[in-house]
């Protein structure tokens, strides 16, 4: 196989599990969506199930984080004969100015969001109401990048697989907010 043909074959994984994550953290999103955010008291008042979904939403916002940034960028960087930048910082730049996002500054953002997410801890209930309502607000944007990242690679033809099997838009009802600020 050649270097192309696995930049190729890389990206196309990438996306597979990217599209995974990205159906799970749309899916969880649906079940805890309330209006917008949680306060304390309805916080309190999840049963199991939906703290289950509560887990299930964060472990997937990492996962699709990593993916995209670690990834999906990376290899379509690779497959656009781009040079790889040194910092993940560069490569979401790279991003934006290939038009695979639309902005480097939100995803960004939503990589904070992350950190916030995977190092917050259960201690007090301000930030557990925090942490859930940074996964939601956070959640919805990744979605709809990873849709914007799945546009970007059929427009450029990057993957030689026609219809892109498996590889379908993720739809999210859920308030499009970007992100104006980063996450505390």
């Amino acid at each position: 196989m050649s270097s192309a043909e696995s930049a190729v074959s890389s990206l196309h994984a990438a996306l597979s599990d990217a599209c995974q994550a990205a159906t799970d953290v749309a899916a969880v999103t649906e079940i805890l969506k309330q209006g917008f955010e949680f306060t304390a008291v309805e916080f309190v008042k999840l049963g199991p199930e939906k703290r289950l979904a509560m887990d299930a939403l964060y472990h997937r916002y990492i996962t699709l984080v990593s993916i995209l940034q670690d990834r999906v960028f990376t290899s379509i960087a690779i497959v656009e004969q781009e040079d790889i930048p040194q910092s993940r910082r560069g490569l979401t730049e790279l991003m934006e100015k290939l038009g695979a996002i639309n902005d480097a500054d939100s995803f960004s953002k939503c990589v904070m969001a992350r950190n916030q997410i995977a190092h917050t801890y259960m201690s007090e209930l301000p930030e557990q109401v925090e942490r859930l309502n940074v996964a939601l607000q956070y959640g919805a944007h990744l979605v709809r990048t990873f849709n914007d990242v799945l546009e970007y690679v059929v427009r450029r033809r990057l993957l030689p697989i026609e219809p892109l099997t498996g590889l379908d838009h993720v739809s999210i009802d859920f308030p499009n907010v970007a992100p104006t600020s980063g996450p505390k």
